[in-house]
């Protein structure tokens, strides 16, 4: 199963923060954490060129040294771990939150190409 939302970047200083609360605001209406974020390579690219050296951390929790380059591969916030993946159709600051149920399966299903439909109730709209 994929839920899939899209967001942009508005402030990038800031683009943490905006990932952040797009994880929040998914959270809240599909009650599904995402655990991938796909964008197109220049996203990543600005992001790298932003994102503090003294919050990035490898596999093993250690920083990169001051004059490395440290290429990102996800971002972790409190409770969730995204993946970094990329989608070349995708516009220079816009991002995708992805929920996959089973990332790992290998079965290659392909994301979906439009965002997930929030059911009526879950729009206040019930339906009696």
């Amino acid at each position: 199963m994929f839920v899939r939302r899209t967001h942009a970047i508005h402030d990038w200083p800031r683009w943490d923060d905006e990932v952040h609360d797009a994880v929040a605001a998914f959270e809240a209406a599909f009650g599904l954490v995402p655990n991938i974020l796909l964008a197109h390579d220049s996203t990543f690219r600005r992001i790298e060129l932003i994102a503090s050296k003294r919050n990035i951390r490898d596999d093993r929790g250690e920083r990169p040294d001051d004059t490395e380059y440290a290429e990102l591969g996800g971002f972790n916030g409190p409770g969730y771990h995204l993946d970094f993946c990329f989608d070349e159709r995708l516009a220079t600051g816009l991002f995708v939150l992805i929920f996959d149920d089973d990332p790992d399966d290998g079965d290659e299903e392909p994301i979906p190409e439009e965002d997930t439909v929030l059911p009526a109730r879950a729009l206040g709209r019930g339906t009696g």
